[in-house]
C-alpha cells in the first residue's frame, strides 16, 4: 500500500508540473531551502552582544530620566533637537531598541520604555505651551 502511494504522489507532482509548464510557461518556483548553518551561528552568536548593547542602552536611559534630562534620552543635540518631528524620529529608533518585547523579562526594560515616551510626551507639551505641558507630566513626580 504504501508503494502505491508513492506512486499517485509522483503522479500528481508530475501532473502539477506539466500544468504548470504548460500555463505560466516556467518550471515551479524551488521550495526555500534552510537557512545556511553559518548563518544561522552568526545569528546566534550575534544575538546575546545585540541583547547587552540593549541592556546598556535601558541603563543610560534610566540614568537620564533619574536626572530628569529628556533631550538626553532621546540623544536630541545640534540644531534639529528642537524640531518635535526629529523627537520622534529618535523615540521610534530609541523605542524599537529598547522595547520591553525585544528584552522579555527585563523589568528595567519597561521602566526605560516609559521614561521614554514620557520624555517625547514632556518635550511636545512644551511646544505646545510650556506651562500647561510642564503641569501635566507626572512622570517624575
Amino acid at each position: 500500500d504504501d508503494d502505491d502511494d508513492d506512486d499517485s504522489d509522483a503522479s500528481v507532482d508530475a501532473a502539477v508540473l506539466s500544468f504548470w509548464r504548460e500555463h505560466c510557461g516556467a518550471d515551479l518556483p524551488r521550495a526555500t531551502t534552510k537557512t545556511p548553518p553559518a548563518k544561522v551561528e552568526r545569528r546566534r552568536s550575534a544575538a546575546p552582544k545585540a541583547r547587552e548593547e540593549a541592556r546598556a542602552l535601558v541603563r543610560r536611559v534610566l540614568d537620564l530620566a533619574a536626572r530628569h534630562d529628556d533631550r538626553g534620552i532621546l540623544a536630541l543635540a545640534g540644531d534639529d533637537a528642537d524640531d518635535p518631528a526629529t523627537w520622534r524620529r529618535a523615540f521610534r529608533k530609541l523605542s524599537r531598541a529598547i522595547h520591553p518585547d525585544k528584552l522579555r523579562g527585563d523589568e528595567t526594560a519597561t521602566r526605560a520604555f516609559q521614561a521614554a515616551s514620557a520624555a517625547l510626551e514632556r518635550l511636545l507639551l512644551s511646544a505646545e505651551d510650556p506651562p500647561e505641558g510642564a503641569a501635566r507630566s507626572s512622570f517624575y513626580e
